[in-house]
């Protein structure tokens, strides 16, 4: 091998070895400026308030009512369930107040994680707003549902949905699901998913006010 061959060869191998480098600091987020590692989206804060164009938080809704499902705006189907007594109760026919309609299964952890927070809004506003807390009965274990709202000592009002009424007429493909009901019916609000505190404080300022 002469001398030119061998001095190209070295720059080729000198060359591959400067771009793997490179690439290698690419793919470990080098040279994006805009998302460092572990940063959030700069239009989210940490609490999950939206902020605008100058970073200041404005008073846009929770995020888990800017999303809202299909069924906000229509009317709540006919459904009527049994509570823990037996007793047939209407999720449409509220006596004139409004209600809340959360869909949920003891074995769910999100669903879990938002029922302190319905605990504390029935507590405060139950006389105002009525609560229905559906257990998906037909995807549970009654003796397990029961000894959850016992060891937690909820004591919103439970209805029982044994043969999954709920899933078919309101479109619930997941669960917790929370519909949000007006005083005639209507649903204002369909929340698919976990409620953080602000989303439960927001919709009871709303349904009170």
């Amino acid at each position: 091998m002469n001398q030119t061959v061998r001095n190209r060869l070295v720059a080729t191998l000198a060359l591959a070895v400067v771009l793997a480098a490179v690439w290698g600091a690419v793919g470990n987020g080098w040279g994006d400026e805009s998302r460092s590692q572990g940063e959030t989206d700069p239009a989210v804060s940490t609490d999950g308030a939206a902020k605008g164009d100058s970073g200041q938080q404005t008073d846009e809704l929770p995020p888990a009512l800017s999303q809202e499902g299909p069924l906000r705006g229509k009317m709540m189907p006919d459904i009527t369930l049994v509570n823990r007594d037996g007793d047939p109760v209407s999720l449409r026919d509220n006596g004139g107040k409004p209600a809340i309609i959360n869909v949920w299964a003891s074995w769910c952890p999100p669903c879990k994680k938002e029922m302190p927070d319905l605990q504390a809004a029935y507590e405060k506003h139950g006389d105002q707003v009525q609560f229905h807390m559906v257990n998906l009965t037909n995807r549970d274990s009654l003796d397990q549902m029961n000894e959850y709202l016992k060891k937690e000592a909820f004591t919103f009002p439970v209805l029982l949905d044994e043969e999954g009424v709920t899933e078919k007429q309101l479109q619930v493909l997941g669960i917790p699901n929370t519909f949000v009901v007006d005083e005639k019916g209507r649903i204002i609000h369909h929340v698919g998913g976990y409620m953080d505190s602000k989303t439960v404080e927001r919709i009871m300022d709303e349904l009170t006010s």
